[in-house]
């Protein structure tokens, strides 16, 4: 299970899997998108399913809908620039807070760290919920690609302040862990991704 990695920190989460729990999942792209977060959230959102996890996604609407088993909350959106058919999501405080209070999850499970990221960050702090956090883009090493290096440690200390408010945060492998901490992040884990037997 995903969070077992984070059993050291200041929450617990009921151990019996045959009791249904209810997981947040936030994200900006699911599939049917061709690109490796859709990709392993889709076996995160699908594996945690099998283990008697109920899955809501939050995410803001796709060009293409294909319907699946678990439950969406769509949120408003806008086309990223330069790529016009994924969408980044608007901040929703308002809608999170009203729908996790009437639906309220175990845990809140934060895979984007735009305007949605924060306002899911928010929402589950005002209603005291436990709040992991997974990192799978270095968008502050994208910055010299871009020809944006000068701004490099502002969205550095971005994503830092970003995910350390959460009780964790969870990347692929070891060698990411390792660069995190040196840079500050604090409880950083590895949960690696898999493979698909």
């Amino acid at each position: 299970m995903m969070w077992r990695h984070c059993d050291d920190m200041d929450f617990a989460l009921p151990t019996d899997i045959r009791m249904t729990r209810k997981v947040a999942l936030v994200t900006e792209t699911w599939r049917p998108e061709i690109n490796g977060v859709a990709m392993t959230l889709s076996r995160l959102a699908d594996g945690l399913n099998e283990r008697f996890w109920r899955v809501m996604l939050v995410r803001p609407r796709q060009p293409v809908e294909t319907p699946d088993k678990h439950e969406h909350l769509i949120v408003p959106g806008l086309p990223i620039p330069g790529y016009s058919g994924l969408r980044f999501g608007l901040p929703a405080v308002r809608t999170l807070t009203r729908t996790w209070q009437d639906k309220r999850p175990d845990i809140v499970h934060i895979a984007t760290q735009g305007p949605l990221g924060w306002a899911a960050l928010k929402a589950a702090h005002q209603l005291d919920l436990p709040v992991t956090t997974s990192f799978h883009t270095n968008f502050h090493q994208y910055c010299r690609h871009y020809r944006l290096g000068f701004a490099r440690g502002v969205v550095q200390r971005y994503l830092r302040q970003f995910h350390n408010q959460a009780r964790c945060t969870m990347t692929p492998n070891e060698t990411l862990s390792n660069t995190m901490r040196e840079e500050g992040y604090r409880n950083v884990v590895t949960v690696g991704r898999g493979v698909d037997g």
